[in-house]
């Protein structure tokens, strides 16, 4: 999913690229969901044994790209009691990622694991600040939280301004079934810096999972010194600086409750309130009426999120088919090269960017171009990047360059010339495996069913 600058910048761990929609719904917008309180401990054992019969806050999201079975599906419960608050997932998913034992907190994020964000003043704002946090829990126990930084914001280009908090605080364990993995929290509320709960009170709640289609070795995230972004701050520079390691083509595909594949914005969390000893969410009236406005809000929103898809994947198969004979160019030029012309699909100007995007990629098709590559093949920062695609269509960066390359390499399958190794290489994959795994996720059939003519 993108450019990756400091780890304080990215968004599940800030390493999304802009949602794919647009953003959602402010929390402030939306009214606040009830949490039921809880009389006595849970057990933070992975199991959930103990929240079946549990009246609790339920929450469900799908991610919408891959089918099933790849595409992961979460069920979150949340309930509270004056010590803490507990949350539990339950984590539909057919390829486990589980982390290995003496993980870096910045490494967290990079095999299948969850997240919560919590606002504790209920404030919102666009960035994240001192009262909010991230908890993160992997698939094995791997753990690491985060706060947000009011330094760290004043640096130019910070999306996401947060940095690490030494020890996690909170209690977590995790567990694999058959199916998925379970995940349990134990939030006490000094770690949201007040000693305890009250019925009535507000928060901002964010929830997320980050899903990893195949195992792979942690790599190393760059963690910045306060010195050093005092100095960034002052020279009014617009790059944190750092290396920008790619995610594309990694089976990386976090999604999240409310914000989509970017999160870590307060605005776009829900705004929850914490409910007194023994009561219900609404008499049976009050539950009549709002399900019945939740079904007609989620048959408008579900008409809205259709068409918008429809409209995303024509133009994706507009700027991503191939235009050439075979598809590729053996000698791409330099990045530094004028991108060649190409054939505008209308005269919407976002449109046209697409094209121009697009062709771009088609220029460098045997190589592995990153989203600051691509950027910087088209003369704008990557942030201009990808609020241009953002517009049409409707896409990331990483999605746009992984479409042209998949389309073309689809098309030289179904010819039937090449083998597999030699088109993986003609679209910038020196790993063959690597490319088939990428082709499954992309169109959902392995490449070797089309190269066999089936």
């Amino acid at each position: 999913m993108t450019a990756v600058r400091w780890t304080f910048a990215l968004s599940c761990l800030g390493l999304a690229p802009g949602g794919l929609a647009g953003p959602p719904v402010s929390s402030a917008q939306v009214l606040a969901l009830e949490i039921p309180h809880r009389a006595g401990m849970l057990a933070v054992d992975g199991r959930l044994d103990d929240w079946r019969d549990e009246a609790a806050l339920r929450i469900e999201y799908t991610e919408p790209e891959l089918k099933p079975p790849l595409g992961n599906h979460t069920i979150a419960r949340v309930v509270w009691d004056e010590r803490a608050l507990w949350v539990a997932f339950e984590v539909r998913d057919s390829d486990l990622v589980a982390a290995p034992e003496g993980l870096e907190s910045s490494q967290v994020f990079q095999f299948d694991s969850v997240e919560v964000y919590l606002d504790a003043r209920a404030d919102g704002g666009p960035r994240m600040r001192a009262d909010d946090v991230q908890l993160l829990v992997a698939l094995g126990g791997a753990k690491a939280m985060l706060e947000g930084d009011e330094l760290i914001a004043q640096a130019p280009g910070v999306r996401v301004p947060k940095r690490f908090r030494s020890g996690a605080g909170f209690r977590a364990a995790t567990r694999e079934v058959e199916g998925g993995w379970l995940a349990e929290l134990e939030i006490p509320w000094p770690l949201l810096g007040m000693e305890r709960a009250a019925p009535g009170m507000e928060l901002g709640l964010g929830l997320a999972t980050n899903d990893w289609l195949f195992d792979h070795a942690p790599f190393a995230m760059r963690e910045p010194d306060l010195a050093s972004l005092a100095g960034i701050a002052a020279s009014g520079s617009t790059d944190a600086g750092g290396p920008e390691p790619s995610l594309r083509g990694s089976g990386y595909w976090p999604w999240s409750w409310t914000e989509g594949r970017d999160y870590g914005y307060p605005d776009q969390w829900r705004r929850v309130v914490l409910m007194e000893a023994g009561a219900a969410s609404s008499g049976p009236r009050g539950a009549v009426w709002f399900a019945l406005a939740a079904s007609m809000l989620g048959v408008a929103v579900l008409a809205t999120v259709a068409l918008a898809r429809r409209r995303r994947a024509a133009m994706l198969e507009r700027v991503g088919r191939p235009a050439g004979n075979d598809g590729f160019r053996q000698g791409a030029p330099a990045l530094d090269e004028p991108v060649p012309a190409a054939g505008m699909i209308d005269d919407d100007p976002a449109a046209v960017f697409a094209q121009r995007a697009a062709a771009a990629v088609e220029a460098r098709l045997a190589r592995s171009i990153t989203p600051a590559e691509l950027a910087a093949a088209l003369h704008v920062s990557l942030r201009t990047l990808q609020r241009r695609l953002a517009e049409a269509p409707a896409c990331t960066p990483s999605e746009l360059i992984d479409s042209v390359k998949m389309r073309h390499a689809r098309k030289m399958l179904e010819e039937g010339e090449l083998t597999v190794r030699e088109i993986a290489e003609r679209v910038g994959f020196g790993d063959p495996g690597h490319f088939s795994r990428r082709f499954r996720a992309h169109w959902g059939l392995p490449p070797s069913s089309l190269r066999n003519g089936d």
